[in-house]
């Protein structure tokens, strides 16, 4: 057995088909990290080998969740982005920005981690929302938009403040 081509791909040195094969398998990892994919491993009597889905930094959708819907005058909730890809898949390092409508928000701008999730922090002021000195009920909308090279994709969800 002899080692040839700079993957490690063993075969015989009569063995045609194995360069062949490993000749495909150069290609096939050159491909996966030119469209963002990584090699995940690379065993020198198989191959190499890749996540069954590779994606690339497009976001095809945003998803807010909030760790509450209601939120007291003068406290916080957490507000997270998930950003997944047009197939469902979870995107990293995408830059998601922040805002509300009343209250603020921190950061206003994060990248999302590698479950393709970012955080920010809502903050019902009582100096930014006016209806917290009068003990009236109101709502608050927090937008999140993710924004790639290809374009921009928003949610909004609804937080209730409550006296």
């Amino acid at each position: 057995m002899r080692t040839t081509g700079w993957l490690g791909w063993r075969k015989s040195a009569d063995a045609g088909l194995g360069r062949r094969i490993a000749d495909f398998a150069g290609v096939l990892f050159l491909t996966g990290l030119l469209v963002g994919g990584s090699c995940t491993s690379n065993d020198a009597t198989k191959g190499p080998s890749f996540p069954s889905t590779i994606v690339s930094g497009t976001a095809g959708a945003i998803v807010l969740t909030v760790s509450s819907s209601n939120v007291k005058c003068g406290s916080t909730i957490t507000v997270t982005a998930t950003v997944l890809s047009s197939t469902g898949q979870p995107v990293a390092s995408v830059t998601v920005l922040f805002e509300t409508s009343k209250g603020s928000v921190s950061p206003t701008s994060t990248s999302t981690d590698s479950s393709g999730q970012a955080t920010t922090t809502y903050t019902a002021s009582s100096s930014l929302i006016s209806e917290c000195g009068t003990g009236t009920a109101t709502t608050a909308t927090v937008i999140g938009t993710a924004r790639t090279s290809t374009g921009t994709t928003s949610d909004s969800i609804g937080i209730n403040i409550v006296p």
